[in-house]
């Protein structure tokens, strides 16, 4: 499951975790019997969401811990495997057990470690750099953007790098929250970072979000062409865009690239979808028990051609964005076929300070397809590409999206 965070604000959804600065005991049988408890409550992956299979659940969460194979697959056996090498491995070994637990789980499940949720919470360390990554993996987290003048663009980082170390201590069994929570810190101090891609030592200070940055490109018969790179779909992103497109002027063509968006609330999505859509149903938000049906108003805020730009290391927001905005005719999808692993997540406490993120529900698009069953196919399919900066004022011909923009728009 790709986790991502924005170091400038981190917007994610966290519950209180336990008393600052302290990370209160585990007990593997408590964690575990809180999950099941969790799984049995919230977990629901579509309509045809079958029961919780908790044998095959507690069988890769033994095999990840590399023991004998137990005569059983069930908790009474993974605790005693996660004890068996001593009282000082049983916090690391719960959280690789509950770790393959969830991943073998359909859906998008996963947790984070009390010791992230500490440093989100701590209010002294709350000045960041302005860099936006993402978790590709266990302990690789990428660089996908940085803020235009913050501390970490001045400092060189560049999208594409790779983070090693947080002040020479290295991310491999970090997840997003603590590597978030480590950059993090007191206004005015520095942190040192090592990337694949070389180091950087930023001074961390109050950052500013820009949702979003813009240029006017040319066409060759005179036209203008707007490009919008998105950052996040939180709430208000919207009414953010929909201000945009009031004061843009005449236009022969809007691109939207996706290709950074991260952070967002679905809900959002269909609404900024809604600003380019005519009046129909553009998706759904399916829950156990309920269906809430998204419908576009028809007030459409563009018309003419709309090209979305999406990529590989887009997040499921862009998934749904992409997927509801693709009900207008005018729009075509460039970029990189998309898995559309677009859950909804229920967030829940359990022992050890431990959080919780439970599959339960699933977004549709405007004909009814769940999104992780039909993927979000492209229209126009070009390798995948990760901006360097902000769109320029004529598009880049290294980019492979914009190099198809060039020959069908015409663009200078």
């Amino acid at each position: 499951m790709l986790r991502f965070a924005m170091i400038c604000l981190l917007p994610l959804i966290l519950l209180s975790a336990c008393g600052k600065g302290s990370v209160p005991p585990i007990s593997p049988e408590k964690v575990f019997a809180d999950t099941e408890n969790a799984i049995n409550t919230h977990y629901f992956e579509g309509p045809d969401s079958q029961p919780a299979d908790f044998a095959k659940l507690y069988g890769a969460a033994l095999a990840s811990l590399e023991t004998p194979v137990a005569d059983k697959a069930d908790r009474a056996n993974l605790v005693k495997a996660i004890q068996a090498q001593g009282e000082a491995k049983v916090r690391e070994r719960t959280y690789r057990a509950l770790g393959s637990f969830l991943s073998a789980l359909p859906g998008t499940n996963d947790f984070t470690r009390p010791e992230g949720l500490l440093l989100v919470e701590d209010k002294e360390r709350q000045a960041g750099i302005g860099v936006l990554l993402t978790r590709q993996g266990p302990g690789r987290f990428l660089v996908l953007d940085t803020l235009e003048g913050s501390p970490a663009m001045l400092a060189g980082i560049k999208p594409g790098f790779v983070l090693k170390t947080i002040d020479g201590n290295e991310v491999k069994d970090m997840d997003i929250e603590e590597v978030a929570g480590r950059i993090r810190g007191k206004e005015g101090s520095s942190v040192k970072l090592s990337f694949l891609g070389g180091d950087a030592e930023p001074r961390r200070g109050k950052i500013n979000l820009i949702n979003y940055s813009n240029n006017t490109w040319a066409t060759s018969t005179g036209g203008q062409v707007e490009i919008l790179t998105l950052r996040t779909a939180l709430p208000g992103a919207a009414d953010d865009l929909r201000n945009f497109l009031k004061q843009m002027g005449t236009r022969s063509a809007f691109v939207l690239d996706l290709r950074k968006l991260q952070q967002g609330d679905y809900e959002e999505c269909f609404k900024i979808a809604d600003l380019f859509v005519g009046k129909r149903k553009i998706g759904a938000m399916i829950s156990k028990g309920s269906t809430r049906e998204m419908q576009s108003d028809g007030d459409i805020m563009f018309t003419g051609p709309i090209y979305v730009l999406v990529g590989k290391n887009s997040s499921p927001a862009a998934d749904v964005l992409a997927a509801a905005i693709r009900s207008s005719l005018e729009v075509n999808l460039i970029g990189t076929d998309r898995p559309g692993l677009a859950y909804l997540t229920e967030h829940v406490m359990i022992d050890g300070g431990i959080q919780l993120h439970i599959t339960r529900g699933v977004i549709a698009d405007g004909d009814n397809y769940l999104l992780p069953r039909r993927a979000v196919k492209m229209d126009i399919n070009v390798d995948d590409y990760l901006p360097p900066g902000p769109p320029g004022p004529k598009p880049s011909p290294e980019d492979p999206a914009h190099k198809q923009l060039m020959t069908m728009l015409g663009l200078k």
